[in-house]
């Protein structure tokens, strides 16, 4: 019996081997590797630069970035060092700068945190106004950004504080909706600017929360 021993080992290992050689070559594996595909970044750049217009062709968006990645699922883009730049037709542009963000384009909705800075140059009949917080959700279709935390506006002559900041990029107003506080100081002014803040109550902060998200 002993003299059928080796054969049949090697037989069994060739088997094993041929088995697996098999599956591996036919993908059977496969389907537990692509589960965890879609949590793994499929592209990359550094220096990213995009550009995104209207329905008329007018550019309306620019991001650029230091470093910029791309999850299939759920789809999103991944940004090291954001600078993103708003325009439209007739209005002030804007900028928005922060450490890292997260840009989701089946909700055209762009989360920014870490060092958050919206600054508004000042333009015609329009004040600078340079708005500070740590977190920030911009809608791109309605090109609000709202900001939950504790958030700074600053325009020449006055600082005012809230938690709760909307900024409208196509009206140029900014809306303090929640513990608002602020220090305001005369200017001498040789050209009329329009300041652009507004404090507003919790009952109409609720109402605007309410207009923003239908």
């Amino acid at each position: 019996m002993k003299r059928y021993t080796v054969p049949l080992l090697l037989a069994f290992i060739t088997l094993i081997t041929g088995v697996y050689y098999y599956l591996f070559h036919f993908n059977f594996f496969r389907l537990p590797q692509l589960k965890n595909q879609g949590h793994s970044i499929n592209a990359f750049s550094n220096n990213s630069l995009s550009r995104e217009y209207n329905k008329n062709g007018q550019l309306i968006h620019v991001l650029r970035s230091t470093y910029s990645e791309h999850f299939p699922q759920p789809n999103h883009m991944n940004y090291t060092n954001p600078h993103l730049t708003i325009t439209n037709p007739n209005q002030p542009t804007w900028h928005i700068k922060a450490k890292h963000s997260q840009s989701f384009p089946a909700q055209h909705k762009v989360i920014l945190w870490d060092d958050v800075i919206l600054h508004r140059p000042a333009q015609s009949n329009t004040t600078e106004t340079t708005i500070k917080t740590q977190h920030l959700v911009y809608y791109k279709i309605k090109q609000l950004a709202i900001s939950n935390t504790f958030t700074t506006v600053t325009e020449p002559g006055s600082t005012a504080s809230g938690d709760r900041v909307t900024a409208n990029m196509k009206t140029n107003v900014t809306y303090i909706q929640q513990h608002s506080s602020g220090k305001f100081a005369p200017l001498n002014k040789s050209v009329p600017t329009q300041s652009t803040m507004i404090s507003i109550s919790p009952l109409w902060a609720r109402l605007l929360f309410f207009i923003i998200h239908v």
